[in-house]
């Protein structure tokens, strides 16, 4: 049997248009290059090496901030402790080994012409001192300031004594009451030390009702009030106000101190009045020192706790508390 062919329609495509521009490739995808990889995975592999390495640093950085040691940006490396060389002296210690003299046996010390020779009593606990002046300078004493420093067996500073400043021409002795050291250890050992204002330590002042700085010494009846001006962070004494007590005094002691009190008061810029009590009587001082010069009226003027004006405040403080005075 014989099949009939179908016919096509050639109108139907009439209208289909072809293009005949070029062909253009279209991507759709990259097959990964094999040494672009390998430059990731060796660039990754460096970042882990110096995550790893610079972790301790990092550690190290944030607990120092922590614990505020350290600031940011200058964070030392770690470092492993070292123990210090030596110990720091104590502050009232010199700083150098000073020359030790034991005291079981009466001692011969020499320093700047002065000889000193030194006895103790640890019985009366008296310390005894005889200095010969083996210098040309009868005023060695008022240019430099020397003192007996007292230590115990283990070399522990006890107590210091200021060696007056005297016109010592020959010979001087001093007995020095020295109950204070003891009370506070067994004395062993002497030094003879030489100091200057600078190697005072500071002080701390009150102020009065007028707003001036001041300083207070005592010792058994006189009491001394020193007042100041501030210069420059420092201060500089400008009076002097002192009281002493006596009890039942004598006919000729009263008399001896109205003296006394009258020769004062023939110095310019010095005002002292005595006042008589029940049991005794009481003398006030004050010394202007803007007026008075101390060194020049030391004939009349003869007390250790007088300074010249502007002597700075912790000079009085150091050298009267070196003298059996209480300051504060």
């Amino acid at each position: 049997m014989k099949k009939n062919k179908k016919k096509i329609d050639k109108n139907k495509y009439n209208n289909v248009v072809i293009k005949k521009d070029d062909l253009m490739p279209t991507t759709i995808g990259e097959i990964a290059n094999d040494d672009h990889s390998l430059r990731v995975v060796i660039i990754l592999f460096l970042l882990l090496i110096i995550i790893i390495l610079g972790l301790p640093y990092v550690t190290t950085m944030l607990q120092n901030l922590k614990d505020g040691k350290a600031p940011i940006g200058n964070t030392p490396a770690p470092t492993t402790p070292q123990e210090p060389s030596e110990t720091p002296p104590p502050i009232d210690e010199p700083e150098t080994e000073p020359e030790y003299y034991a005291l079981d046996l009466p001692v011969d010390i020499k320093v700047d012409g002065l000889h000193f020779q030194l006895t103790l009593n640890s019985q009366n606990q008296v310390l005894s001192a005889v200095l010969t002046n083996e210098s040309a300078d009868s005023n060695i004493l008022f240019e430099n300031t020397y003192y007996f420093e007292l230590y115990n067996e283990e070399k522990k500073l006890l107590d210091r004594i200021l060696v007056q400043g005297k016109q010592i021409t020959s010979n001087l002795r001093f007995d020095y009451d020295i109950q204070e050291a003891y009370s506070l250890g067994v004395v062993k050992y002497v030094v003879v030390s030489k100091k200057t204002e600078s190697d005072y330590p500071n002080v701390t002042l009150k102020l009065n009702d007028k707003n001036q700085p001041y300083l207070t010494c005592s010792k058994n009846n006189e009491v001394l009030t020193y007042l100041f001006k501030k210069s420059d962070n420092t201060y500089l004494l400008q009076s002097i106000n002192e009281r002493i007590i006596y009890e039942s005094p004598t006919e000729e002691e009263i008399t001896a101190y109205e003296e006394k009190i009258d020769d004062y008061n023939s110095i310019t810029g010095v005002d002292s009045q005595i006042e008589l009590e029940t049991t005794g009587f009481s003398i006030d001082t004050t010394i202007d020192l803007t007026k008075v010069s101390i060194k020049k009226e030391q004939a009349t003027l003869d007390n250790e706790a007088y300074y010249e004006k502007d002597t700075e405040a912790k000079a009085v403080a150091f050298e009267l508390n070196a003298s059996g005075y209480t300051c504060n």
